[in-house]
């Protein structure tokens, strides 16, 4: 069969080739037989898209959002309705995020950091074979730039709403004489002002304020057939948590706070609508994250067919976090066993939570081509170890006249241990011109996770628990596809993946069993009239058994979230992504996602019959949006001076709960977060010859519809308040990029 090329074709005028690595080896992603989506630097820049929540709903199924009321940007992911919300360093993350070949066990929400990305894959899906944990609801494979052969730099200046700056320049060295070696090194810095008014605070420390300085550098070294690619980073980020503000409190607890004002404190402040300015307490100093890492890969070509490769790496993260979560100022009353008015507050955290994690990976693998059979095989073995010391303050209102302030706290150290080796082969028969593809995947795992905790109440210890478990699991895929021209590939795929069991630090139960799941689709990649019409679409049906749910649960002695295997859920969906080059320079993209998740059994212990009930009829999907949807258009034309791009993207999600069980929520609807619809913009003269370089003027904006959404939310349960974060208000700025 004829190969497929993209000699003749240009951007402007066609659908070229787009590389990708997600099966562990270079492929076009048309003849790739999973759903997955893949974004370049340019399409990157095209869209926008400055941290990795900026990719939100614009592709089928995904959400990408920060924890509420969380500085340190840690990512909700979710893919085809599966993710993981608490941000418990315990809790093993249902969407994998590998950066290079290496698994970020722990991810922060912001991808410029990492500076040099070359493209981004979004794979939907369980991806239990060739990748290395928990990838039971997909994976985002985010690959950076090799250091260039020539040398080079790459510079960016921004300026934007609310004070915001970034700048960055990126530095090629080129090859160094006949020697092999190449090198690059980047710097990024990123300040913003924070977009909601806290009065009682400067500008710098308002909500949603951060300053990030990162810097990496890369060293290629391709010594014959032998080659060594060295990464490295770290980045530093002081930060104000998004700002959180009570949307619905019960009447005891409204009545017991308004009489804040009376002892001389703040007022108690509850609103249904978004406010753009807060007295909040602005007591509690900036969190701190510090993230480093190093990462060597070594590959050794034996022959053109035959190569292994050694993928080590070590990261460390650690987050100082001081977290404000009610939005109010500093408020004061009468308590239990105090003499006269003291500080209350309905929830907060104080002086600050302490996190830190420390992660090994090493992987081995053996890649390989053998007549009509290509092959990968490797061992992967992963050590992490984190540690949180987290205090919290809250007032437990008992009625309008009465209450009493609670000071719990949870600590412990936890280990994970992973041991794993995998296999896939696909054969595509070159009796049948390479039309048809057989692969076949399997990859067996070990996990061991152990946890000491020394949680206490008030100063008072609590009993000390020790506790270990094992699992072991065997995972396998199989994919069918056939190209019925050089460009129409129709596939059947059928995959399972697994998530460990493990402990959750503020449960009371002993942990949590492993989650698995089997997963069929069926699709079609097709590229028509002559490349200028691109249509891919996936139908898929996914079975979790022993589904990992976690619930958030308040009361008198603190928060909590129980995490359970509550049973079984089915996720069925259907996935359209269309582009259209209708005439030269102009480009129309739109995709669809939507996924129907139903519990078949959702075992619940009720807590006043204190037996197990099935309330699968009564459970919610939490943080699950059924639709996604996006569509864009974009420009581009070529004018004396540069090439003019004009792009504007609008993208819809649909509304989400917050929290699994009503009867445990009792605030579940009312913090229900609505439908977003964001309408974006860019527009940038670029490929300017200036000063022996090449430069690009742009500008942007965001949320050009100002809506207001929530985009994250808490139920304070028992505590008798339900809390809410909304997203960022319209906002825009303008750049300038030039590479010599």
């Amino acid at each position: 069969m004829p190969k497929r090329s993209d000699e003749g074709y240009s951007n402007a005028d066609a659908f070229g080739t787009i590389v990708v690595t997600a099966r562990r080896r270079e492929e076009n992603i048309q003849d790739a037989p999973l759903a997955i989506t893949a974004l370049n630097a340019q399409a990157l820049r095209n869209m926008n898209v400055q941290s990795s929540t900026d990719l939100d709903a614009r592709i089928p199924n995904l959400s990408l959002s920060p924890s509420p009321g969380n500085a340190s940007s840690t990512l909700v992911a979710y893919i085809r309705g599966i993710g993981e919300y608490a941000p418990n360093f315990t809790n093993d993350a249902t969407v994998g995020v590998y950066v290079d070949g290496v698994y970020r066990a722990r991810m922060s929400g912001n991808l410029s950091d990492l500076i040099d990305i070359e493209r981004v894959e979004v794979l939907r899906g369980p991806q239990g074979t060739l990748f290395g944990r928990n990838t039971t609801g997909g994976a985002l494979n985010i690959v950076t730039r090799q250091p260039a052969s020539e040398a080079g730099a790459d510079l960016r200046f921004g300026y934007g709403s609310d004070d915001e700056i970034t700048a960055s320049g990126s530095f090629d060295t080129g090859a160094l004489g006949d020697s092999g070696i190449k090198a690059r090194v980047g710097l990024y810095r990123h300040q913003r002002d924070g977009y909601v008014d806290n009065t009682l605070t400067k500008a710098k420390d308002d909500p949603g304020a951060v300053r990030t300085t990162a810097v990496n550098g890369a060293i290629t070294a391709e010594l014959g057939d032998f080659t060594l690619d060295y990464r490295g980073d770290y980045s530093r980020t002081r930060a104000i948590s998004n700002a959180s503000q009570i949307l619905v409190a019960s009447q005891a607890v409204q009545d017991y706070f308004s009489k804040s004002p009376g002892y001389g404190g703040a007022p108690f402040i509850v609103s249904d609508r978004y406010l753009s300015k807060l007295a909040q307490a602005g007591t509690l100093p900036a969190s701190r994250i510090v993230s480093y890492g190093n990462a060597l890969t070594a590959e050794y070509r034996v022959s053109d067919a035959f190569s292994v490769k050694s993928i080590t790496a070590w990261r460390s993260l650690s987050i100082r976090e001081n977290t404000q979560l009610d939005g109010n100022g500093a408020l004061l009353g009468e308590v239990l066993g105090a003499v006269g008015p003291v500080p209350v507050s309905p929830y907060a955290a104080v002086p600050s939570s302490r996190r830190k994690q420390d992660q090994f990976s090493q992987e081995l693998q053996i890649l390989g081509k053998a007549g009509d059979f290509d092959y990968v095989a490797g061992l992967f073995y992963f050590n992490e170890n984190v540690s949180e010391f987290a205090p919290y303050f809250l007032t437990f209102v008992i009625d309008a006249n009465t209450a009493m302030n609670m000071q719990p706290t949870t600590a412990y150290n936890a280990g994970a241990k992973s041991y794993a080796a995998f296999g896939q082969v696909s054969w595509r028969p070159s009796s049948l011109d390479e039309r048809l593809e057989l692969t076949v995947g399997g990859r067996y795992t070990r996990d061991k996770r152990t946890m000491d905790q020394q949680n206490s109440f008030d100063g008072f210890p609590l009993p000390d628990r020790s506790l270990s478990r094992s699992f072991r699991n065997f995972s396998w895929t199989a994919s069918l596809s056939y190209k019925w021209s050089p460009d129409v590939m129709t596939f059947a795929r059928v995959a399972t993946g697994y998530k460990a069991g493990g402990f959750n630090p503020q449960s009371a139960n002993d942990g949590y069993g492993p989650m698995k799941a089997v997963s069929g689709e069926i699709g079609i990649k097709a590229d028509l009239a002559d490349r200028r019409v691109r249509i891919n679409a996936t139908a898929f049906y996914t079975d979790y058994d022993d589904l990992q749910v976690t619930q958030f649960v308040a009361g008198s002695n603190g928060t909590t979230n129980e995490t359970v295997n509550a049973g079984r859920a089915v996720y069925k969906g259907v996935e359209l992504e269309v582009a259209v080059i209708p005439v030269s320079g102009l480009r129309l993209e739109g995709s669809l996602g939507y996924v129907d998740p139903k519990y078949k059994t959702f075992l619940y212990r009720d807590p006043v019959q204190d037996k197990i009930i099935d309330v699968a009829d009564q459970a919610r999907f939490a943080y699950v949006s059924k639709t996604t949807a996006h569509l864009a258009a974009q420009y581009q034309t070529q004018l004396d001076i540069g090439e003019l791009t004009l792009r504007i993207d609008y993208s819809y999600k649909s509304g989400r709960y917050w929290n699994v069980l009503d009867r445990d929520s009792p605030y579940n609807a009312a913090i229900r977060g609505g439908a977003d619809n964001n309408l974006g913009a860019r527009i940038a003269l670029g490929k300017i010859p200036l000063a022996g370089g090449e430069w690009e003027v742009a500008a942007w904006g965001d949320n050009l519809l100002n809506k207001h959404v929530i985009v994250g939310g808490i139920d304070y349960g028992s505590l008798g308040f339900g809390g809410v974060t909304y997203n960022r208000p319209r906002n825009g700025g303008i750049e300038v990029r030039a590479s010599f």
